[in-house]
């Protein structure tokens, strides 16, 4: 049995966030698979990944995110204190950026005012985070991964 076949099959036995329900990440990713851990024949854990080329310029760390409807650069990462993201949109009309735990729960909501927007992570904890950013309720891409290493 695959991966993607077993995490179907633990997903329908699981109350997963929307964020890991393998119909959501089919809507989302043409190319998504996910690592499970496993002792014996348990499963004790599960994670989702897409599969994806991404560019890091290892001088200044910043990852490049691209997709059909915009460009991020999303840095530093990890982040400690904040983090940065930079786009090439011009309209910043009803553009929105969600952070969700890595449960899929929403954290926080901020309107991008600008092509070099900084957020502050002071009251954010160690761990994994996924940021969107959407455009009067439309996805401009995928979640990205954000860790917050304090």
């Amino acid at each position: 049995m695959t991966n993607k076949a077993q995490y179907k099959e633990f997903c329908e036995q699981h109350h997963l966030p929307i964020f890991y329900q393998p119909w959501w990440l089919d809507i989302v990713s043409s190319s998504w698979d996910t690592a499970i851990y496993k002792k014996s024949t348990t499963v004790f854990g599960v994670f989702p990944y897409e599969i994806k080329t991404t560019e890091i310029n290892s001088t200044d760390s910043r990852k490049n995110i691209v997709n059909d409807k915009a460009k991020f650069k999303i840095y530093p990462t990890p982040a400690k204190e904040f983090f940065q993201i930079d786009t090439d949109l011009n309209d910043f009309e009803q553009v929105l950026l969600t952070i969700y735990s890595s449960e899929g729960k929403k954290i926080s909501t901020y309107d991008m005012t600008s092509s070099n927007f900084k957020v502050d992570l002071s009251e954010f904890t160690s761990g994994n985070y996924f940021v969107l950013i959407s455009k009067e309720n439309s996805p401009l891409g995928n979640p990205i991964l954000l860790t917050v290493a304090k």
